[in-house]
C-alpha cells in the first residue's frame, strides 16, 4: 500500500492588500472564478455545497465552516474529491459527521509591503480517509490546490474590488 501524504501545505504571494485577497477566499462570486461557488455564505457552522464547473460537468462538494476569523482565515472539513473518485464507497446523501472528510484552512497574511498578501492553504486528513481512496484523494488535491491557486493568481492580477 503506498505512504498517504496526509497534509498539503502550498501559498501563493499576491501584489494585492490583504482586503482584496480577503474578499477573493470568502465572497461567492469571487469563489466561483478561481475555485467552486459555495450555496451559503462562509459563516462558522453553515454547512455549504461548494459547486465545481469542470470539464467533465458540474461536480458538488459538502463542507461544513468551523471558524471564520474575518480578514485572516476560513477553516472548514469537506468531502474531497469527485462522486467517480468516491464510486461505491461514500453515501452523499449521509448525515454530514458521518462523511470522510479533510481538513482546510485558507489563510490571508499581510507581508512588509501592505500592497502585497500572502494566501495560504493547508489541507490534512488524508491519512485517515479510507485506504481505497486516501491516496487518490491527496494525490488529485494536491494539484487541484496548484489548478485553483493559479486561478486566483490571475483573478486577483485581474484587479478583483474588495466589498
Amino acid at each position: 500500500m503506498p505512504q498517504v501524504e496526509d497534509i498539503i501545505r502550498r501559498e501563493l504571494e499576491v501584489p494585492v492588500e490583504p482586503a482584496r485577497a480577503w474578499a477573493a477566499l470568502v465572497e461567492p462570486d469571487l469563489l466561483a472564478r478561481w475555485y467552486g461557488r459555495p450555496t451559503a455564505p462562509f459563516e462558522a457552522g453553515a454547512e455549504v455545497t461548494l459547486v465545481f464547473q469542470a470539464d467533465a460537468g458540474e461536480e458538488r462538494a459538502r463542507a461544513r465552516v468551523l471558524e471564520v476569523r474575518e480578514g485572516r482565515s476560513v477553516t472548514y472539513r469537506w468531502v474531497p474529491g469527485t462522486a467517480a473518485q468516491w464510486g461505491d464507497l461514500l453515501d452523499r446523501d449521509a448525515p454530514f459527521d458521518e462523511l470522510p472528510t479533510t481538513l482546510v484552512e485558507l489563510r490571508v497574511e499581510a507581508m512588509d509591503d501592505p500592497r502585497t498578501s500572502r494566501i495560504r492553504v493547508l489541507e490534512a486528513g488524508f491519512a485517515a480517509l479510507p485506504r481505497e481512496v486516501a491516496a487518490a484523494m491527496a494525490a488529485g488535491n494536491t494539484g487541484g490546490w496548484e489548478y485553483c491557486l493559479g486561478r486566483l493568481e490571475g483573478v486577483l492580477g485581474a484587479g478583483v474590488a474588495a466589498g
